[in-house]
Formats: C-alpha cells, structure tokens, sequence
C-alpha cells in the first residue's frame, strides 16, 4: 500500500465524531502515546496512521511544562455542573471512577499543541497500577486493582463483579444511580448493553 492509499484510509477514518473523541481523551490523558490513545479507544488503525491524525489535529509529541492539576477550563466545566445538578437528590447515587497510582506521574513528553505545554520529571522506570472503586451514602463499593490498560470489556466485569455485588449489600434491593464520567470505556458497546440488561440507572 502506497502513501496515498494510506492517506485516504486516514481521511475516512477521522471523522468529526472521531476527531471530538480523540480530543476530549487527550484533555484528560495528554501524555498518552499514540499505542495508548489507540488501545484505550478501541481503533482498529496503526500507530503510524494515529500519528499523522494527530499530526493533522495539531498535536506535536514533545517536551512538556508544569501546570496545575486542574486547569481554568476544568474548574468551570465542574462549576457549571454544580449549579446544574444542585438540586438533584444524591443519596442513592453511587459515583465510581479508576485513579493511576505512579512513582511519577507523567512523562518527559506527551501529544500537546503549541502554547498547551506541561513540565515535569521521571525516572527510567515507574511504577504504576491502576485502581476502580466507587463511594455513596450507604459506604464504599469493592475495590479492583488492575495493571492492564482499561477496556470496555474490562470494565464491564469491573462492573459484574464489584459494583454489582456491591450494591446488593449496599442497598439491599433500593433503587440507586450510577454516575460515572465520560471516559470511551464507559459508554462502549459491551458496557451499554450490559447496563441496559443489569436495568442499572445512569
């Protein structure tokens, strides 16, 4: 296969709902590699095809400056669901997220665009292991603590085998809610549909 052939599949592949996908992962995983945006996605593509589309989005993989851990556009994105959301009644909701334990937590480069950099240091090896839990009014869920990347189907039997008898003993057969973020993994076809076969509220 020739440049121009590998350029077209590139095209056809970056789609707007793409191209929003990849860059609402990035605000929140900007030092990822292109292997890392790939499988945490779920692409069926090439890291060198991943690379020129972020290549085309503007991104550049290169060294990094220090910002703090919540950015202006975090803080208001937060603020703003605050005052949406205030007067919702949260005592049966169940709010679960994963959190990366690191020795150092991020690396010398990551995927950036001009005037958006980050600074930081790290040694040659690190540490890392991930961790999902869940907390609510009623107490604290199981905890499962993984060193693999998080798929879609890993999380749906995070979601089998920890927040579901979790709940059980938590709730004893009350009505709760789940709220989880926006994370690919979270809305992919094997989690939806498990969701909508367990009848779990989101």
């Amino acid at each position: 296969m020739d440049k121009s052939d590998r350029k077209t599949r590139s095209d056809k592949f970056l789609t707007e709902e793409v191209k929003e996908e990849i860059e609402e992962y990035l605000i929140e995983h900007p030092c990822s590699t292109a292997t890392e945006i790939i499988d945490a996605l779920d692409y069926n593509i090439s890291v060198r095809t991943m690379r020129r589309i972020l290549s085309e989005l503007g991104y550049k993989y290169s060294s990094t400056l220090k910002e703090p851990l919540i950015i202006p556009r975090h803080v208001n994105k937060r603020l703003r669901f605050a005052h949406q959301n205030r007067r919702k009644f949260w005592n049966n909701a169940v709010f679960v997220d994963e959190c990366t334990f690191m020795t150092f937590p991020f690396p010398k480069k990551a995927y950036q665009k001009k005037g958006e950099r980050i600074v930081y240091q790290r040694p040659k090896k690190l540490g890392k292991l991930h961790v999902w839990g869940g907390i609510s009014m009623e107490g604290k869920t199981a905890l499962h603590i993984f060193t693999e990347n998080l798929t879609g189907l890993l999380y749906k039997k995070i979601l089998m085998n920890k927040l579901m008898p979790s709940m059980r003993r938590l709730y004893r057969g009350r009505r709760w809610i789940l709220v989880q973020d926006n994370d690919p993994k979270h809305k992919s076809g094997d989690v939806e549909k498990y969701i909508r076969k367990a009848n779990i509220e989101v």
